[in-house]
């Protein structure tokens, strides 16, 4: 026994203890840590929280905009106006869909094909009367949660922007705001329109193009012009924001010396890709160059009738037949590009 064994006797059992658990990990398998185990960092606390906060952000305003729809459905049915109040002029073109008279009559009769609106949001609503039934309560109730989803939908990429721009905590603030906001609570429940799906794909995009200013990759800014031109599908106003966003993004690349036309090009190309069936339908059905929509004469001529004791003259255009026929009349027998065409000469009159 060595000197070092003889002063020190616990050292001793401690090596032998350590010899033994070796020989035991040899013969006796030990569970085999997974690779990816390995390689996987730590869980983010913050990202948690984040996750969290927009989770509970999400359902306090599905669930403030639900309550409101539980109790004021029943205002949208109402027979003596045709459930006018249950999407207006594009539900009665969701009608004329499921009834198989194609995309048209917007109005109370047979009127023919329309371009009065882009088409996805009516073609939503079709499929909503198409499962529970035209302008039933089933259907009311069903397009008044979609809304309402999708308002509450709109503080997630609120928040994404926010926090890219400002901060966690200022976006924190501005998703909140939206959660609670009056305006964005009441009015997707209060008027059935594509406005509110619109504003969800505009904030999207706004939150796709601040990547976009530090990426030259084109099939990224691909996918953008898919998503813009959707977006024109449902809204085509929502053209007029993301071009200056994108020639932001681009004077961006511009700056950072990286390509910035070629990923133009790519998004313009696929924004005209994606719209593209929509415009060559209107060319075939009403032989005219209609990009989307062809209602703007219309629009102008309700803001611009001599009438400025209130902010929309709505006996300007055809909806009332009950207080005025002759707009009405001159509707139907004209036909809607005729008729739209001689709103824009009454309104540079």
């Amino acid at each position: 026994m060595t000197k070092e064994n003889r002063e020190f006797p616990e050292a001793r059992h401690n090596f032998a203890a350590a010899g033994q658990a070796e020989v035991l990990r040899t013969y006796i398998p030990q569970p085999r840590v997974r690779e990816e185990n390995r390689s996987r960092p730590p869980a983010n606390p913050k990202r948690r929280s984040a996750r969290r906060a927009l989770l509970w952000m999400f359902g306090a305003a599905l669930f403030l905009r639900l309550i409101i729809v539980a109790c004021t459905f029943q205002s949208h049915m109402n027979p003596v106006m045709t459930y006018w109040f249950l999407g207006q002029e594009e539900a009665h073109v969701a009608q004329s869909i499921v009834q198989g008279h194609g995309f048209g009559n917007p109005l109370y009769t047979q009127t023919g094909p329309t371009a009065w609106f882009a088409p996805i949001y009516p073609y939503i609503l079709a499929g909503f009367f198409k499962v529970f039934g035209l302008f039933t309560t089933a259907s009311c109730i069903a397009i008044l949660c979609f809304d309402a989803i999708v308002s509450a939908l709109t503080c997630l990429p609120i928040f994404f922007f926010s926090q890219r721009a400002f901060g966690y905590g200022a976006a924190l603030a501005a998703g909140w705001a939206w959660a609670f906001y009056p305006g964005a609570v009441y009015w997707p429940i209060y008027r059935v329109w594509d406005t509110w799906l619109a504003t969800l794909l505009l904030a999207v995009l706004f939150c796709v193009i601040l990547k976009l200013a530090h990426t030259e990759k084109i099939s990224h800014w691909i996918g953008f012009g898919v998503l813009a031109g959707v977006a024109a599908l449902v809204d085509p106003t929502v053209l007029s924001v993301v071009g200056v966003l994108a020639l932001w993004a681009m004077w961006r690349l511009h700056r950072e010396r990286k390509r910035w036309f070629a990923p133009g090009v790519a998004a313009a190309l696929a924004v005209i890709f994606t719209v593209s069936p929509w415009m060559i339908r209107n060319a075939v059905v009403f032989h005219a160059f209609i990009p989307i929509r062809d209602n703007l004469p219309l629009e102008f001529r309700v803001g611009n009738n001599g009438k400025s004791a209130e902010p929309l003259t709505i006996t300007a255009g055809p909806w009332v037949p009950w207080i005025d026929n002759r707009e009405w009349s001159a509707y139907v027998e004209m036909g809607e590009c005729a008729y739209f065409d001689w709103k824009g000469e009454q309104a540079r009159a």
